[in-house]
């Protein structure tokens, strides 16, 4: 089972030697070791607050601590004029005892419902901060995307996780858009470098060509004349019309009457004869087909420059004109082509011409125009309405986000509205308790207020003190101040001085108790206090010291009585957590009787210095008694007692022996009989003196080598008083183990203490 935390669970120490010593204590904690070893530094990390990790049952704040070490002696003992008075609940009627319990009951109930709801709601809290932290990693991740390419329509929540999850969850309606449309959008509608920008020209209808469809078929057909001259016919059987035709154009006007071939003169009529070859027919086909190839030129030159002039102006970023360019250079080399064959057709008449297409590639390129001035328009109408434009995008960012994280959005929205309404649930369970709880509260300080007062720490203070046989000085009232105490000596109206350390610890002590028990509140009002107790035993003879262990012990049942053990939760207003520090065996064996057995209330630890390095070490261990093997607690101080006599049964050495047995019967007599060094050796010396002299029997001198063997291990123990002694010395060399276990057992039986020596022997348990 594991041990029951409540109040501080967790103590982490950096100071002085212990150096990241991490201690968890549960609800009854003892700690033994050594002065100096850093018991004091403990207690010390507890009065700071200092490393504390404080169990979520109950805040931090309504604990109250309380610690009793040599600083608060100072303090509050510095004089002894000017205590303060602990107010306690003293004798109340029947009627008001009962309705203070049973307001006392309920306020715990509530107290422990608000603390259990309390903490369910602080759980719903976790999980609800949980969910929406997951929830901003999961839109951040989603949304990459368009967090990259709609960022600038995002102003004041694209920053972080935080800002972006939160306008995602204020309700947008979702919207699907085109990522690369409201993109582009965006892109101009938040540009600061926007501006209008001038369209694209397209190619217009032909405007020449419209009214040549008839000479455009001369293209296709073969163009010849129909005279019917001599040399008309000469020339047709030759086919060379074309040639002849040409050839005149060329060397008619440089041949100077004489033919270009033999140099003869030309007849007078040999123009008649030429022109005879060609008829008006002829002549009009070729003529149009020149007027063709002009009208064609002037058109497609026309349209080349209106596309070429497109370019000249600036263009719109986000158009790519490759393609434009890429079809341009095409169109322009397709009409060159066109214009050589209309040429080539006039110059050979009887050719047929067929020209390429260019109508597909303007249609092509006018087509890019349309898509280039789409841009454009959509550009310029932006830059002329900016403002709405960004309102648009901004709107539009937020609706395709929306869409976008819809399932993410629904997902957390459903769970959050569960968990939501769990939180608010325990919130109002905790608010109805809490609420209760302070009314409750002020019944009870108003049912208790009659019964308070600080009379009755003095009465109880001054009981102890007789009981503990300490005469002469007692705690009273201080003339004229309400509510403060002081010690005077008996007889004496004036307070005290030149107590004892002893008597100011043992007084200071007492008050602390009281302190504890009570209240410096007049109301009389109790708070859950975390109680520290360090050495507190300094200076005091046994029987105080009796009496301290008796009221450390009350205080230890009462956290014990604190917690509710069906379902191990605190119940009560005093004690709530309870920390002793002590080197003194006697006092730890007293105060932590019958304590081993509560393994999940109690806890054990071992302070420990080594080389300036000091330990802090929980003592539990395997029990493998139990079927399995369970945890359990064990004593430091018990442990090293037992360890004395398990030495001892090993030893086979006089000298080893010797020793080991020495320091067993200083604890045992001393510490834990509590039996004085001197007294000691008088009651085994004297009053059984004869149980370790052996007679000769024969007139010769008795045997007393028992006698001095006893001697010597009773001289070292205790006071170095010894008070008597035979004058003779025992050398511890000469001593035989067998008669060293002989005496050594002979002591115990002449103290009646024979069942200890026969437990311890058989290495059993010491009892709680």
């Amino acid at each position: 089972m594991d041990k029951i935390k409540h109040g501080i669970e967790r103590i982490e120490i950096n100071d002085a030697t212990l150096n990241g010593v991490v201690i968890e204590p549960t609800l009854i904690n003892f700690f033994f070791g050594n002065n100096g070893t850093g018991k004091s530094t403990v207690a010390r990390a507890i009065r700071d607050k200092t490393g504390l990790t404080w169990h979520h049952d109950v805040p931090a704040d309504e604990y109250e601590t309380l610690i009793f070490d040599h600083d608060y002696v100072d303090a509050e003992f510095r004089s002894f004029e000017k205590l303060r008075g602990v107010f306690t609940v003293g004798a109340l009627n029947a009627d008001t005892q009962e309705k203070i319990a049973t307001r006392t009951v309920e306020k715990r109930g509530c107290d422990a419902a608000a603390s259990t709801a309390q903490a369910s709601a602080a759980k719903k809290k976790t999980e609800l901060d949980t969910l929406l932290e997951n929830f901003r990693a999961v839109c951040w991740s989603h949304s990459a995307e368009l967090r990259a390419a709609l960022g600038n329509a995002m102003t004041g929540y694209k920053g972080t996780k935080i800002l972006f999850a939160t306008e995602v969850l204020k309700g947008t309606s979702p919207v699907e858009y085109n990522l690369h449309e409201l993109q582009a959008m965006c892109e101009t509608a938040f540009s600061a470098s926007g501006r209008n920008y001038p369209r694209f020209n397209k190619t217009g209808s032909f405007s020449q060509l419209a009214s040549m469809s008839e000479i455009y078929k001369l293209l296709g057909v073969p163009i010849t004349s129909s005279s019917d001259s001599e040399f008309a016919r000469f020339v047709s059987a030759l086919n060379a019309a074309d040639w002849v035709s040409q050839g005149h154009k060329h060397y008619s006007t440089a041949a100077n009457g004489k033919c270009p071939y033999c140099q003869r003169e030309l007849p007078a009529d040999f123009e008649e004869s030429i022109a005879s070859c060609f008829d008006a027919q002829y002549q009009q086909d070729v003529s149009n087909l020149q007027r063709l190839l002009d009208a064609y030129s002037a058109d497609m030159n026309g349209f080349i420059s209106t596309l070429e002039a497109n370019l000249q102006a600036e263009t719109l970023p986000k158009i790519d004109t490759t393609e434009y360019k890429t079809k341009l250079e095409l169109f322009k080399r397709t009409v060159e082509g066109n214009i050589r064959k209309i040429a080539d057709k006039i110059k050979e008449p009887s050719s047929v011409v067929v020209l390429d297409d260019v109508k597909t590639v303007r249609d092509e390129i006018n087509a890019i125009i349309d898509a280039f001035n789409a841009l454009i328009d959509e550009n310029n109408t932006i830059i002329a309405s900016k403002g709405d434009k960004q309102k648009q995008c901004i709107k539009k960012t937020k609706e395709l986000i929306a869409f976008t994280l819809a399932a993410d959005i629904k997902a957390y929205n459903d769970s959050f509205t569960t968990l939501d309404k769990e939180y608010h649930d325990f919130q109002d369970t905790y608010k109805k308790n809490h609420d209760r709880s302070v009314e409750l509260d002020r019944e009870l300080t108003a049912l208790n207020k009659d019964g308070v007062g600080t009379r009755a720490t003095i009465d109880a203070v001054n009981k102890t003190l007789r009981d503990a046989g300490l005469q002469g000085f007692r705690l009273y009232p201080k003339d004229g101040e309400e509510h403060v105490y002081e010690v005077r000596r008996d007889g004496s109206d004036k307070p005290a001085k030149n107590l004892s350390e002893g008597e100011r610890n043992f007084i200071a002590f007492l008050y602390f108790y009281h302190v504890v028990r009570g209240s410096y509140e007049e109301t009389g009002k109790k708070r859950r206090k975390i109680v520290v107790i360090d050495d507190p035993i300094t200076s005091m003879d046994s029987g105080v010291l009796f009496l301290v262990s008796s009221l450390v012990r009350e205080l230890i049942e009462i956290c014990y009585n604190n917690v509710n053990l069906e379902d191990r939760t605190f119940k009560g207003d005093e004690v709530a957590q309870i920390f002793i520090l002590t080197h003194n065996t006697y006092f730890h064996r007293e105060i932590t009787y019958n304590q081993i057995g509560r393994f999940d209330f109690v806890s054990y630890f071992l302070v420990q210095k080594r080389n300036n390095v000091s330990t802090v070490r929980l003592c539990t261990k395997e029990n493998r008694d139990t079927v399995p093997p369970t945890i359990e607690n064990y004593n430091p101080v018990q442990n090293s007692y037992k360890a004395l006599w398990s030495e001892y049964r090993e030893l086979s050495g006089s000298i080893t022996t010797m020793s080991v047995i020495r320091r067993i019967l200083e604890y045992y007599f001393l510490q834990l009989c509590g039996y004085d060094g001197v007294n000691l050796r008088k009651d085994v010396l004297e009053k059984y003196k004869h149980r370790f002299i052996v007679p000769s029997g024969d007139g010769t001198p008795d045997n007393d080598d028992k006698y001095h063997l006893a001697l010597s291990m009773l001289s070292y123990i205790g006071k170095q008083d010894h008070g008597f002694n035979d004058g003779m010395d025992f050398v511890d060399e000469s001593a035989d183990v067998t008669q060293c276990r002989d005496v050594f057992w002979t002591i115990f039986d002449c103290l009646g203490q024979t069942q200890h020596y026969d437990m311890m022997m058989g290495n059993e348990a010491l009892p709680e």
